[in-house]
């Protein structure tokens, strides 16, 4: 996973983008409010309710054209107010004082707001996300992030719905850009949007005023001059967050004052007079995750025991560095960046990595049963921080740890699900955790493949990715049922009609994993019933190369039921590029095989395709001795349906002329012979027989992520284009009516297959 423009680099260390605050009532007020109260009017008048115009009571034509106009006017106000200034301005603050003022007076029910002074490149889908969830929205509801507007709908359909219900939305964007701000402004009038941000109607905050300055220095030293208290204010360009930084520090120690009043930077100053411990503290804990640090993660990053990481950051908030909130520490927006460059230069590579380490072993030692679904989050960022900056064992853990917590909540989305499991797997295939890797793929594979539209060269790919992690983990039983999962997700073709382009796209990729897989006896059947469809749809080169590899690797598994089936499907091909000399050949090949076997249904199938293969050849009366023989067989062994179907084709006026006009393909007696992916399936993972899940006709497939395949054994690929003068072989297919026997000493100068005789 690349970093990307919202991520941090500290040397090696990768820090992932703080996720957005979300609130849906104000925090109490951090520090006393001094000052701007003219500012304070005018942003508290821009958010001033615009009732709807009133309908006309008498409602004449131009008294309703007038009251239209007032509305479409009334729809066009703006809908936002933006707050600029430098950063410790005091700002937010602001915002928040005016927001309470507007709820106190009911202008608005409801106040949502959003912090992204932490990412302000965090991309617009994370931050609709996190308001839908505010707003209620079930998390199983929340529209997949994506190119759509379906989250943004959804979160604007929301906030219309309230204001229309008399329940109006004031919300309150901190840190959002121009497109952000265009985008998360709420859209209806009786709404309203108070933005801290650079865009819009911007209310520009300037320095206090310097009664207002000294007003804040006073409480710390009451008795101080005022020309150095003047001074200091100068020193923090009249600016609340640096006047409370350095009142702080004046209240600790008033013997600062003369300093702090020649200070260039506050902040700097500030750091430079905590003990080591607490400002080596600050510079480490700047590495943690989340808006809010807890006192567990801070006593890892510093490597302190938790009373003395409690008592630091109680120094830190103290300092005014940090602020304190439902016993949780934060980072003021540029504190945060501060200490983060003070880790850059002040910290090597080796101890942050340590530092990281550290944080990361604390959140790996509380997952378990004990974990919580909301724990799910922080335990996903720590993942990712894992794994961008090179600790692959702790990101495979984290990573299981989310994905297990998903297991249990019923209400993940799905594409949360999907994306969280095949992120624990490429982290598990990276820490080489194969064995673990191997079970995620394949729980990857199962869960695509009960999708109801599933897309089954996905669920292909998950399983060709668990069968390579099996194998590697040397779990050859698990690799094999995996495979068998693959031969159960195929599209169970009978050959008529054949399978569609996508489903002959599946079949191909699942070729190549099972060749990869060292699987022969599954892949040749894959490669027959691929090589039926191929020739339905007309390719009889490719049908040809199909069955010919299929047939190499049965005469190197000694499979004799499997030659019949393939040389019977090769008779296929030749009988549909009108070489019925060849296919007669073939398949009278075919028909000893099965007559070795005692397969007394494929002689009698076989024996079909010979007759039709005489009726190409103009040879009615062998035809008929065939069908004859076939439907005597497939009649002593029950198959009625197929012996009516012959003996209608016998009995039909002009059967001959009528039979030879019929195109092969849809022609109820030309068999092709399949090969049960259930029953082989069944066989490979020692599980019953049962009937597969059904399967779309296919999807796109893409390329195989793995390497080369190994290669198959050397065979001959046969040649039907110099079979055209094979002789006929005179064979008498009848000794009666309804009686069969079969005799052929193969004495002809066809081509062969090189069998071992």
């Amino acid at each position: 996973m690349a970093t990307d423009e919202s991520t941090t680099r500290l040397g090696s260390i990768v820090l992932p983008p703080t996720p957005p605050v979300v609130l849906t009532s104000l925090p109490p007020d951090p520090s006393p409010f001094v000052g701007r109260s003219a500012v304070f009017e005018t942003v508290l008048s821009g958010l001033t309710p615009r009732k709807a115009p009133a309908k006309p009571v008498r409602p004449t034509r131009e008294a309703v054209r007038a009251w239209r106009r007032s509305v479409a006017e009334w729809e066009r106000g703006s809908f936002h107010t933006s707050i600029t200034g430098p950063p410790g301005s005091g700002r937010t603050a602001l915002a928040f004082r005016v927001a309470r003022e507007a709820l106190a007076r009911r202008w608005y029910s409801h106040v949502l707001y959003l912090d992204l002074q932490y990412s302000p490149a965090l991309p617009l889908a994370d931050s609709l996300a996190a308001l839908l969830r505010a707003l209620g929205v079930r998390p199983e509801d929340v529209p997949a992030a994506g190119p759509g507007l379906a989250a943004l709908n959804r979160y604007l359909d929301v906030l219309t719905g309230l204001a229309r219900r008399g329940q109006p939305v004031l919300v309150i964007l901190d840190g959002a850009d121009a497109h952000q701000l265009d985008r998360l402004s709420a859209r209806h009038p009786r709404n309203h949007t108070l933005a801290v941000s650079t865009a819009g109607r911007p209310v520009p905050l300037l320095r206090l005023q310097e009664d207002d300055a000294l007003a804040l220095l006073r409480p710390a030293l009451p008795t101080a001059d005022p020309d150095s208290l003047r001074a200091v204010a100068r020193a923090c360009d009249r600016q609340p967050s640096a006047l409370h930084l350095a009142a702080a520090q004046l209240a600790a120690d008033p013997a600062l004052l003369g300093r702090l009043g020649r200070t260039a930077d506050v902040t700097r100053f500030v750091y430079r007079h905590l003990p080591p411990a607490h400002a080596r503290l600050f510079r480490l804990a700047s590495l943690h995750l989340g808006p809010y640090l807890r006192v567990g993660e801070a006593a890892a990053l510093a490597r302190l025991t938790v009373a003395e990481a409690a008592t630091a950051l109680e120094a830190l908030t103290a300092a005014r560095l940090l602020t304190k909130s439902r016993g949780s520490y934060r980072y003021q927006p540029h504190s945060r960046d501060y200490a983060r460059k003070l880790a850059l230069d002040k910290e090597t590579d080796d101890a942050r990595r340590e530092a990281v380490q550290r944080l990361l072993d604390h959140y790996t030692g509380y997952t378990g049963a004990g974990t919580r679904a909301e724990d799910a989050r922080t335990l996903a960022a720590a993942a990712r921080l894992a794994y961008e900056s090179g600790f692959p064992d702790d990101a495979s853990t984290l990573t299981l740890s989310v994905a297990t917590l998903l297991d249990a909540d019923a209400r993940t989305a799905p594409s949360v699900w999907y994306a969280v499991h095949q992120f624990a797997a490429h982290c598990a295939d990276i820490a080489r955790e194969h064995a673990r890797a191997g079970r995620l793929w394949q729980r990857l594979g199962h869960r695509r493949s009960r999708e109801g539209k599933k897309d089954t060269g996905a669920v292909l790919d998950c399983y060709g990715r668990a069968v390579t992690a099996f194998r590697a983990a040397g779990e050859s039983a698990a690799a094999r049922a995996v495979l068998a999962d693959v031969l159960r997700v195929l599209p169970q073709s009978e050959g008529a009609p054949p399978m569609d382009a996508r489903s002959m796209r599946d079949y191909e990729q699942a070729a190549d994993l099972l060749r990869r897989s060292g699987e022969p006896a599954a892949l040749a059947a894959v490669l027959s019933n691929l090589g039926n469809s191929r020739l339905g749809h007309n390719q009889p080169e490719e049908a040809e190369s199909c069955h010919t590899e299929a047939l190499s690797i049965r005469r190197s598994l000694d499979d004799a039921a499997g030659l019949a089936r393939s040389t019977a499907n090769l008779g296929n091909v030749a009988f549909g590029r009108h070489e019925p000399e060849q296919a007669l050949f073939l398949y009278r090949r075919a028909l000893a095989l099965f007559e070795g076997l005692g397969d007394a249904y494929g002689q009698a199938r076989t024996l079909s395709n010979i007759g039709r293969a005489e009726v190409e050849a103009e040879r009615g009366h062998r035809a008929r001795k065939a069908w004859r023989a076939a439907r005597a067989l497939f009649r002593a062994h029950g198959h009625d349906r197929e012996a009516e179907n012959l003996g209608q084709a016998l009995g039909a006026p002009g059967w001959l002329r009528h039979v030879s006009a019929r195109p092969w393909t849809h022609h109820p007696d030309l068999y092709v012979f399949p090969d049960s992916l259930t029953d082989l399936a069944a066989s490979l993972d020692g599980s019953p027989t049962t009937e597969p899940p059904s399967a779309p006709r296919g999807a796109t497939s893409g390329p195989a992520p793995y390497g080369g395949a190994p290669e198959l054994p050397e065979f001959e690929r046969i040649d039907l284009s110099l079979t055209d003068t094979v002789p006929d072989l005179g064979h008498d297919y009848s000794t009666g009516d309804d009686d069969f026997s079969y005799a052929d000493d193969f004495d002809d100068d066809g081509p062969d297959y090189d069998w071992d005789d």
